[in-house]
């Protein structure tokens, strides 16, 4: 059985209220997304080769260049997007109180999309799942990256990455800052 970590909670929070939405959760896991069900962010504390591939694509498609610590908030960015674009978050902005009045907001062709992407999607992910080389794996996830969701979820990111800079700057710190004190005291002898 895992050992519980010292201080998740605190940090789960402390990144909530710095990325300032009060009504969505985050949880460490092994890597960034969005799960819409649970209205929870999950985040890693490794960067990964998918999250390169995510930054080699963000300068080809969008001229952005940025650091590793600046890849990392992106990536919350990235999925703050896809919460900014989920149901959840359209009811409480529409202040609906049931699911269905979302319908009543939604164009004819919202469905289509969204089917059209999660088919691309399931496409995508098996051929990812069944890359015999990290070259065709990187492939595959390039164009994981192109899908409408994940656009919308981008072009949030790098809106407000851009716009918020100097702002952003002072919350990666902060967050690494909480990092840091999580690291302190998990990584004892006793943990190693």
């Amino acid at each position: 059985m895992a050992k519980e970590l010292k201080g998740i909670e605190k940090l789960n929070k402390t990144i909530g209220k710095l990325m300032g939405i009060e009504n969505l959760k985050f949880e460490l896991s092994d890597e960034f997304s969005y799960i819409e069900e649970e209205n929870t962010i999950t985040y890693s504390l490794e960067i990964t080769d998918k999250n390169y591939w995510f930054k080699d694509f963000l300068e080809k498609r969008f001229d952005l260049k940025i650091t590793d610590n600046e890849l990392f908030l992106i990536l919350f960015l990235h999925e703050i997007g896809h919460y900014k674009h989920s149901k959840f978050y359209v009811m409480n902005y529409l202040g609906c109180e049931e699911e269905n009045d979302i319908d009543s907001y939604k164009d004819d062709y919202y469905d289509d999309l969204m089917k059209f992407d999660y088919d691309q999607r399931n496409w995508i992910n098996k051929k990812i799942r069944r890359s015999k080389t990290i070259e065709e794996e990187k492939f595959y996830n390039m164009i994981y990256f192109t899908l409408p969701e994940e656009i919308m979820a981008t072009n949030y990111a790098v809106e407000c990455f851009k716009s918020n800079k100097e702002y952003l700057t002072h919350i990666i710190d902060r967050i690494f800052k909480a990092l840091n004190d999580f690291y302190k005291i998990n990584l004892t002898d006793d943990n190693i």
